[in-house]
């Protein structure tokens, strides 16, 4: 499985933590545990809410 996070974020080292952030992160929660540093994390971490919020929508 491949989880583009934690792929470039270097505090995410498990998929299990890729997961939690994606979870959190989708949810808009935020709790700040896991927080991406790099610039292609963070652009991430803009698109991924607003792309689930999106598809909720749609539907």
């Amino acid at each position: 499985m491949l989880i583009p996070i934690a792929i470039v974020e270097p505090a995410i080292e498990t998929y299990a933590e890729a997961l939690w952030w994606g979870l959190i992160t989708i949810t808009i929660v935020g709790y700040g545990d896991i927080a991406p540093v790099t610039v292609l994390g963070r652009l991430m971490a803009t698109v991924l809410p607003v792309v689930g919020i999106g598809m909720i929508d749609i539907l």
